[in-house]
């Protein structure tokens, strides 16, 4: 099954009066990433998260490494069997985070960062704040981090509840590795596109005649269940962010004492927003450890639900064949 996912974002062909919109907005971009840059100590060792093919930060002129999941040659792999990529340079990737293992595991030891970078990269993790807290763990007291994020309405999650804080505390409990079922299914089973392939936040008083669903209901159920079965990293939209939200959110974790950062008003253009994170230093809170012990439990819990559950199914089976005859 592919694991690639239909793009709910185009900025229009350059024809049909779009052209001059597409012109305003990169200029409006080159403006933006400025702006992100601004507050930033430019002159020390930054570092730039999942750079990916379009890093915001200039290797040439700043002292800044790249950080991924992936190798430098795992990237040119992907991108090779992608036409769209193939004419993109690959970025060099000096630090390899290696799923499942902390960043600063990854690093060399004792060095620190006096800024980062992550674009579009935090709405794709299954535990924000966790993984925010990875980034910070490795940043010097009073750097910044800035974040990029898609604004929901110019997705196609423009139908998609905003994500709420006691996700994100669940979440950072939980420690998702991967994508869990239900940030899977809330994505695929709540996208939607305009018929005309127009971004939805260009749509004024639209209609719902005019979306269409990314996904049916089959390819939604296969997708999951496929993505849970396999324990496969489905790459998807784990959270939906406004800008408003999101620095709400921010400075809610911020009061319950899971992250320690001083939250910036945000920074927004047509497609996406910037805010920027002063780490203070490090969160009073931790998630708790879990025993051995109480692994145990939860196994044997699991197993005993499992063998109820299978009962419960066959009960229904019999009584099904008894109202069938």
């Amino acid at each position: 099954m592919q694991d690639t996912l239909h793009s709910g974002l185009a900025l229009g062909d350059l024809d049909n009066g779009k052209g001059q919109h597409l012109m305003s907005y990169w200029q409006q971009r080159d403006q933006f990433c400025e702006a992100i840059l601004a507050p930033l100590t430019l002159n020390g060792r930054g570092l730039e998260v999942a750079p990916y093919f379009d890093p915001l930060t200039d290797k040439t002129q700043l002292n800044v490494l790249y950080a991924d999941c992936l190798s430098t040659e795992q990237i040119r792999k992907k991108a090779s069997e992608n036409p769209d990529l193939r004419t993109f340079a690959v970025p060099d990737i000096a630090i390899v985070w290696t799923p499942g293992k902390a960043l600063r595991d990854c690093i060399s030891t004792g060095v620190s960062f006096d800024f980062a970078v992550a674009s579009h990269v935090l709405e794709h993790v299954p535990n924000p704040v966790g993984w925010l807290n990875e980034i910070l763990q490795v940043m010097k007291v009073g750097s910044v981090l800035a974040i990029i994020l898609p604004d929901k309405p110019a997705t196609s999650h423009y139908m998609r509840q905003e994500t709420t804080d006691s996700e994100l505390v669940g979440w950072w409990l939980e420690r998702p590795a991967i994508p869990t079922p239900s940030q899977v299914y809330d994505l695929l089973s709540n996208g939607y596109q305009r018929k005309d392939g127009e971004p939805l936040k260009f749509m004024k008083n639209f209609s719902a005649s005019q979306l269409r669903r990314s996904y049916e209901d089959h390819e939604v159920m296969n997708f999951t269940l496929w993505s849970f079965n396999e324990r496969h990293y489905l790459d998807v939209h784990c959270s939906v962010w406004t800008p408003e939200r999101f620095v709400s959110a921010m400075k809610r974790m911020g009061a319950l004492d899971l992250l320690n950062v001083e939250v910036s008003d945000f920074n927004s253009q047509e497609l996406d927003f910037a805010v920027h994170l002063t780490k203070l230093g490090e969160p009073s809170s931790t998630v708790p450890a879990v025993k051995p012990s109480e692994l145990r439990s939860v196994a044997k819990t699991g197993l005993r639900q499992s063998r109820l559950w299978r009962r419960a199914a066959s009960a229904r089976r019999r009584l099904f064949d008894a109202l069938s005859c």
